[in-house]
């Protein structure tokens, strides 16, 4: 049987789980100074909720995880071949708090925090025009792949161990979800992709942006952002960005 309202686990203040408000389109910006004076180097992490696994549709879950398996290797090339903006970067859809985001990373020592945030937007805007030009036999390449790996089988006892108390630790009780995300994703169009794209990473007035500025104390010195593209309102500590999130 499900388990009731009164037997649930009540969440302290520290477990409580939050995100930004769903259909209503924010960019905030986190900025910490690194206490380190020695530390040359910047960080700019990007995380763009695309909503939590509870509200999403199936076929949801499987656009966002495939937008994930063709995000990373653009944004390295991008960002760090082409660009050689940092030495880390990386891009990628994960869940966290059963909260799917998609995220990106740069670090690097020569580019302020910000112009990190300006380029990782600049790539996003970049990323739909590949999207839309991406030969149709690569993208079912890539629905291929995600496929195979949603369906691999337990290699080990502690794969199927992970397998099941992953939702249970989760309080989803959904052991049959890659199954069912396969299913949704053989039906996936570009179009599909697109849309949700365009709504949950592009859209100013409904995308859910956070990034984290880790800022260096001779940032003064770096190559820096002349005019910003986009708005962004920053805070200044972590209690003041929970107040702009709600409970879930």
């Amino acid at each position: 049987g499900s388990v009731s309202e009164e037997n649930s686990v009540v969440a302290s203040p520290l477990q409580q789980r939050y995100q930004l408000d769903s259909g209503k389109g924010s960019s905030y910006v986190l900025q910490q100074t690194l206490r380190n004076p020695e530390e040359q180097n910047s960080c700019c992490l990007t995380k763009i909720q695309l909503g939590d696994r509870k509200s999403l549709s199936t076929k949801d879950l499987a656009i966002a995880t495939l937008i994930g398996s063709m995000i990373s290797e653009p944004a390295f090339d991008d960002l760090r071949t082409k660009q050689q903006l940092g030495y880390i970067v990386s891009a990628g859809v994960g869940v966290s708090m059963n909260v799917f985001a998609l995220s990106l990373l740069v670090q690097g020592a020569q580019h302020t925090a910000q112009y990190y945030d300006e380029s990782i937007e600049k790539f996003l805007r970049g990323f739909k025009h590949t999207v839309e030009t991406m030969p149709s036999q690569q993208m079912d390449q890539f629905k291929a792949s995600l496929e195979s790996a949603l369906l691999r089988k337990d290699l080990s006892l502690m794969d199927r161990g992970v397998r099941f108390w992953d939702p249970i630790g989760k309080q989803l009780y959904d052991f049959q979800w890659n199954t069912e995300r396969v299913k949704a994703l053989r039906s996936v169009s570009r179009e599909d992709v697109l849309n949700f794209y365009n709504e949950k990473v592009l859209d100013p007035a409904t995308r859910r942006r956070l990034s984290v500025w880790l800022v260096s104390n001779n940032e003064n010195e770096k190559i820096g952002v002349d005019s910003p593209s986009f708005s962004q309102e920053i805070v200044g500590d972590i209690d003041t960005l929970r107040g702009k999130m709600s409970k879930f």
